[in-house]
């Protein structure tokens, strides 16, 4: 992918074509064709930290130009004193790694740009629903974004990995470009605009196989069908008592925590909260060595619900609807099994 004249051209070409047709469906303006790939506007990475790394690196060099071959403009000493009135950057979620919630895109990026600050955003999760019509306006503002970070292996059903940064400005990628003499300086040479990353393997095939199979109308309606039945699992939590719903998502996650109704009528102590820690955890295991199901766990250091303290870590269940297959009975199946496991830890503590 290095020198498309003698190297798997193609290659080179289907990672464009690929990058071509995500930052369309972000609301970037694409060109009817391109002269160098310095054009491009996006590239694939290795996942979505180096992603969002790329995207930081071109908001350095948006803020302080040249810095990336020379680094910033005063020694170490100086540099809080130098660069204490510019905000580098503003990263937004559109989607968080934890609850799935999204920031509002819109008034965000209408501030950032007032002011002049690079605004990034992070949409490992959220730029599924680009893809959609019905869901779409949950993103609004995405657009006005000058990098977007996207993981496809997250939400398309993709092989990890398949990772991209897209800008919204191509100038900005081309301007963190590499000046390496192992880089060949040909036209379509992915290299010169992939900072961090030397050979790779053609990974972009596996997304625009996807995109040819499905096409957008497919992939709409899995998205579609998938925020649905997150819903469906939501207001089914809200019809189990013992089991409760820590966020609404915007996407594809419920998060909840199993809690004895004996807890429920009090304002629970620190050793409370302890067994109730236990109990999750207990349960999370107890599924996972099953292999019936995936439920993840994972500990928050602040949980915003009426029954629980604010100042007390909790262990948390989360659930991350992805596979098209899984079904309404699914989700049931796995409620049930989590009241039947919370029940069965209580009971045994209690003997």
């Amino acid at each position: 992918m290095c020198n498309q004249d003698i190297q798997a051209p193609a290659a080179s070409f289907i990672e464009m074509e690929v990058v071509h047709w995500l930052r369309q469906q972000l609301g970037f303006q694409v060109p009817s064709e391109y002269i160098t790939v310095t054009e491009i506007g996006g590239v694939m990475t290795a996942g979505g930290c180096l992603s969002n790394t790329v995207g930081m690196m071109a908001a350095r060099e948006s803020l302080f130009p040249g810095s990336g071959m020379t680094g910033l403009p005063v020694v170490a000493s100086q540099i809080k004193r130098a660069v204490g009135h510019h905000i580098l950057a503003c990263i937004a979620y559109a989607g968080d790694s934890r609850s799935m919630r999204i920031d509002n895109l819109h008034d965000v990026g209408k501030v950032l740009r007032k002011h002049k600050v690079w605004f990034h955003v992070d949409a490992c999760h959220g730029s599924q629903l680009a893809f959609s019509r019905t869901h779409r306006h949950r993103i609004r503002g995405i657009e006005e974004a000058d990098s977007v970070t996207i993981d496809p292996h997250k939400v398309l059903w993709i092989p990890y990995m398949c990772s991209f940064v897209l800008f919204k400005d191509p100038k900005s990628l081309a301007s963190v470009s590499t000046n390496s003499d192992l880089i060949l300086k040909t036209q379509w040479s992915l290299g010169q605009i992939t900072p961090c990353i030397g050979s790779k393997a053609f990974d972009a095939l596996k997304l625009w196989s996807t995109i040819k199979y499905f096409g957008r109308s497919g992939i709409e309606s899995l998205i579609d069908a998938r925020l649905a039945l997150t819903e469906k699992f939501q207001n089914e939590i809200d019809r189990h008592a013992e089991v409760i719903l820590l966020n609404v998502t915007d996407i594809n996650a419920c998060m909840f925590i199993f809690m004895p109704q004996s807890l429920h009528q009090k304002q629970i102590s620190g050793k409370d909260v302890e067994k109730l820690n236990e109990c999750n955890l207990f349960i999370k295991t107890a599924i996972l060595e099953s292999g019936d199901a995936l439920v993840h766990g994972f500990n928050l250091k602040r949980v915003s619900h009426p029954l629980l303290p604010e100042d007390e870590l909790i262990y948390v269940l989360r659930t991350i609807n992805g596979n098209p297959l899984t079904t309404a009975g699914h989700l049931k199946e796995i409620l049930d099994t989590v009241v039947e496991l919370g029940n069965q830890f209580y009971s045994k503590g209690s003997s």
